[in-house]
C-alpha cells in the first residue's frame, strides 16, 4: 500500500511540474520558480500529514516536480511538438484493410466500421455516423483505445495458454503478448490512449514476470510517469486526458458500481452488469473532460452503455477474429453473418438514442 501511495505521489509530482513548466513558458523568473516550488511543497506537506504517506518523501515529490518543470522546458526549447501517430508499416496497413474487404461483408458500411474498429481507419466512415456514436455517449468504440487493445491482448494470452505445453518460459509467453502488441501498434492509427494501453500491458507482464503485486492503482501512475517521460506533450492531447480520467473512473468508480449487483448465482447477468459498469465509469469520469471540447454532454449514455456497452466488445472481438480468418484465406459466412447482425443491432441503438438528445 505504502508503495502504491509513493507511486502515486512521485507521478503527481513529474505531471504537476511539467503542467508548471508549461504555464509560464520556456523561460521564468526566479520568483515564479520559487511561488511554484513554494505552493507544490505545502501542498506535498499537507498530503502527507494527512498519512497519505510518510513524510520523508518530501524532498523527492518537490525534486520530481522540478524535474518535470526542466524537461517540458528542454522540451519547448527544442521546440518538439505533440506527435502525430501514423502507421508505421503502412504497407501491412494497406495490406490488412485488403483483407478486411476481402471478408465477404454484404455492405460497405459495414466493411468501413470493422476498418475503423480494426485499424482506426475512419475515411470511409460516414460522418453521420460517426456524430451519433458522439451524441450517443459511445464515441470512445470507433477510436481505437485501450478497449481495442486490451481485446486484442485478451486474445492473444487465450491462444499463448493453449500453447503453454510448448511455451513453457514465462518470460517468453509475456514477449510474445508484447511483441504482438507492439505489431498491432505499429500497423494502426495508434494514440496517446493506445500507447497507454500498450505500457499498461509492459507493466502488467513485466509485474507477472518479477513476481511482483499487482494493482491497477500503480500501473496507472506507472503509465502516466513513463508516458510523461518519453511523450511529454502528450499530456495535452484529447486522448491521452480522456485516457487516463476513464482509467481513473474504473480505478476508483468501478468497483462501487460492480459491487451493486454481487449476485454469484446468475453469472451470465453479472458478468453483463460488469461490462456494463466498466462502460459507465469511464462515461463518468470523462463527461466533464468531453464537454469541455466537444460541448456536449451524452444524456443517456447510461442507456447506451447497457444496451451496447457488451455488444461493442464482442463485435471488437469478432472483427479480429474474422480479419485473422482473412488472413488465412478462410470464410465462414455464418461468422459474417453474426457480426453484421450485430453491427445493425449497435447502429440501430445509437441511431434511436441520439434521437433522444
Amino acid at each position: 500500500m505504502k508503495e502504491g501511495k509513493v507511486i502515486v505521489g512521485l507521478s503527481t509530482a513529474f505531471l504537476a511540474g511539467i503542467l508548471t513548466g508549461n504555464f509560464f513558458g520556456s523561460s521564468y523568473t526566479y520568483e515564479e520558480y520559487l511561488c511554484c516550488s513554494l505552493i507544490f511543497s505545502t501542498s506535498i506537506y499537507l498530503y502527507c500529514t494527512l498519512k497519505f504517506t510518510s513524510r520523508k518523501y518530501l524532498f523527492i515529490y518537490i525534486l520530481f516536480f522540478i524535474l518535470g518543470i526542466q524537461h517540458i522546458s528542454i522540451v519547448k526549447y527544442l521546440k518538439l511538438s505533440i506527435p502525430i501517430y501514423k502507421p508505421s508499416f503502412y504497407n501491412i496497413h494497406l495490406f490488412l484493410i485488403q483483407k478486411i474487404e476481402d471478408i465477404g461483408f454484404s455492405s460497405d458500411s459495414f466493411t468501413n466500421i470493422v476498418k475503423a474498429l480494426i485499424l482506426g481507419d475512419k475515411t470511409d466512415l460516414d460522418t453521420h455516423l460517426i456524430q451519433q456514436f458522439r451524441e450517443s455517449g459511445l464515441a470512445h468504440i470507433l477510436a481505437l483505445s485501450g478497449l481495442h487493445l486490451g481485446i486484442l491482448y485478451y486474445i492473444i494470452k487465450q491462444i499463448i495458454t493453449l500453447f503453454n505445453s510448448i511455451i513453457k518460459v514465462k518470460i517468453l509467453r509475456s514477449c510474445i503478448a508484447i511483441a504482438t502488441c507492439a505489431f498491432y501498434l505499429s500497423i494502426c492509427y495508434p494514440s496517446s490512449s493506445l500507447s497507454r494501453a500498450f505500457i499498461f500491458i509492459c507493466i502488467y507482464e513485466l509485474s507477472k514476470c518479477l513476481e511482483r503485486k499487482i494493482s491497477l492503482e500503480n500501473i496507472l501512475f506507472s503509465s502516466l510517469f513513463i508516458q510523461c517521460l518519453l511523450f511529454p506533450l502528450d499530456i495535452f492531447s484529447i486522448s491521452f486526458q480522456l485516457s487516463y480520467v476513464a482509467i481513473l473512473g474504473i480505478c476508483y468508480i468501478y468497483p462501487f458500481l460492480s459491487s451493486i449487483f454481487s449476485s454469484k448465482d446468475n453469472y451470465i447477468f453479472k458478468l453483463i452488469w460488469d461490462l456494463s459498469a466498466l462502460s459507465i465509469s469511464c462515461q463518468i469520469s470523462s463527461t466533464a473532460i468531453s464537454y469541455y471540447y466537444f460541448r456536449q454532454f451524452p444524456k443517456y449514455f447510461i442507456i447506451s452503455n447497457l444496451l451496447c456497452g457488451t455488444i461493442s466488445s464482442i463485435i471488437i472481438a469478432l472483427a479480429f477474429i474474422l480479419l485473422c480468418l482473412s488472413c488465412l484465406s478462410i470464410k465462414i459466412p455464418l461468422l459474417v453473418s453474426i457480426e453484421e447482425g450485430l453491427i445493425n443491432y449497435l447502429i440501430w441503438c445509437i441511431s434511436n438514442i441520439s434521437t433522444l438528445n
